[in-house]
């Protein structure tokens, strides 16, 4: 279990200001190895793809430029620069899931999760302090994923919906890589339960 005082600064302040009226009983922060690594297959995945994507856009503007002189035969240039203009997106995507593992990692360092009495917070500090929050009254269970070093993943349930095929759905607030996630969950259901006891 992590102490407010044991938080860098910037996350430190976050939750203080987040929190201005209410105790905060527990902090963690999500480990980014545990982020990371799953999202590694992603990365792996990127490779052949944007080394195609490159490639593509190699050949057409390469055709387009430096193969056909001017006036010699050849592809159209209004349909090459259209080959051109399609690929460029697949080496954008490419390029994004290249950084995805070391983008999630680099979120993951500015995560912090608080809970007081009254609600959980999960908040991502960037320039601007993104908070998302569920009231402890509302949930409605959890499921946990616990590792051998007691470390794991913690999906708290607040209520179902339906998707746009109808279809039942959970509505739910997860913590990942919360340190003794076992003792966070009983943490949460306790309050839980002694707010539905009032």
């Amino acid at each position: 279990m992590s102490s407010l005082s044991s938080l860098p600064g910037k996350l430190r302040q976050a939750v203080a200001t987040e929190f201005v009226s209410q105790p905060v009983i527990w902090v963690g922060r999500p480990n980014p190895r545990r982020v990371f690594w799953p999202a590694l297959g992603i990365w792996l995945f990127a490779i052949p793809w944007t080394a195609f994507a490159l490639f593509w856009e190699w050949v057409v503007l390469g055709s387009l430029f430096f193969a056909h002189p001017r006036g010699a035969a050849g592809p159209p240039s209004g349909l090459m620069w259209v080959f051109a203009l399609f690929g460029a997106p697949f080496v954008l995507v490419g390029l994004g899931m290249l950084a995805a593992p070391f983008w999630m990692a680099r979120e993951a360092r500015r995560t912090v999760y608080a809970l007081s009495t009254q609600r959980l917070a999960t908040l991502i500090v960037n320039r601007a302090t993104k908070a998302t929050s569920i009231s402890v009254g509302d949930i409605a269970g959890t499921r946990r994923i616990e590792k051998t070093d007691r470390s794991g993943d913690l999906t708290v349930i607040t209520g179902w919906t339906r998707d746009s095929d109808g279809d039942r759905v959970e509505m739910e607030h997860k913590l990942v890589g919360v340190p003794a996630v076992r003792q966070v969950e009983d943490k949460l259901l306790a309050l839980r339960d002694s707010r539905r006891q009032r």
